[in-house]
């Protein structure tokens, strides 16, 4: 028996050091690893109309990446459709909703690719039509696509804190996390520049995700690289073609650092990335 617990000791003593062994970078961007980039594009929430529908988006833009990081390719270009879970994931709608019941979702059900189900910035019912449509010609009508391919997850959960999040974003790829909006970030064009919020706002109203971390020698302070959902022409001075900005870290400004959420995708063979 006693050897019995000596092995589980050596065990658990060498899975906490392997955890706790682990090198975080001081700069680190998905969007370039040896010159690829594995982040999936900018998207436009409010397009063809107003929509507040940040947490799906940041939520199934975060999942896209993470299928380039788990299949190894850079050029691969999974897009799961938020209309798909506005319409049937009873997770939220253009009034908001939740990162963690948008996982589960896909979880339990899958999501279909977004040419099944095209972003139209609108609440809708959850029809076989409005999962998955086919319209073959000018003056056919539309039909509904019987058993579309489906998109799921394994498993997904939350981290908290600077250095959880840190680790799961260098380790696994982008994660979603809530913001508190002010009207200086609603505004901000500093490219590159790291954003410092002053007003003290947690009150949190959006989501984003984060695809980096850095650290500004300029301004002397560590950040996160935040991509945004409001299109390339918000803050569109940034690298890779606007969209995304530079957030102080460690300093959980605009409560950034309070909650965030990763899921982990079900891949169709086992290829896993391996940093250099």
């Amino acid at each position: 028996m006693k050897f019995f617990f000596l092995f589980l000791f050596l065990f658990l003593f060498f899975v906490f050091f392997q955890i706790n062994s682990i090198t975080i970078p001081t700069n680190f961007d998905w969007r370039d690893i040896d010159g690829e980039n594995y982040c999936t594009i900018i998207r436009q929430q409010h397009l063809p109309q107003w929509c507040g529908s940040c947490w799906c988006f940041s939520s199934t833009s975060a999942l896209n990446d993470r299928f380039k990081i788990g299949y190894g390719n850079s050029r691969l270009d999974i897009n799961v459709s938020p209309q798909h879970i506005i319409n049937c994931g009873q997770a939220g709608n253009c009034d908001g909703g939740r990162p963690y019941l948008t996982y589960d979702f896909i979880q339990k059900n899958g999501v279909v690719d977004e040419t099944c189900a095209p972003y139209e910035a609108k609440n809708k019912e959850c029809t076989p039509e409005n999962i998955c449509k086919r319209c073959p010609g000018a003056n056919q009508e539309c039909y509904a696509v019987e058993s579309p391919k489906k998109y799921f997850i394994t498993s997904h959960g939350n981290v908290t804190g600077e250095a959880q999040i840190l680790q799961e974003v260098y380790l696994n790829g982008p994660v979603v996390c809530h913001l508190a909006v002010t009207q200086e970030l609603e505004e901000w064009n500093g490219g590159d520049k790291v954003f410092i919020d002053t007003t003290g706002r947690l009150n949190h109203d959006h989501y984003v995700s984060i695809v980096g971390f850095g650290y500004s020698v300029e301004q002397k302070v560590p950040y996160w690289i935040v991509r945004n959902s409001w299109g390339v022409e918000w803050n569109p001075s940034s690298s890779f073609g606007g969209g995304f900005f530079n957030l102080v870290r460690g300093v959980n400004n605009l409560d950034i650092e309070e909650m965030c959420f990763w899921a982990i995708p079900k891949l169709d063979d086992i290829t896993k990335f391996k940093k250099k």
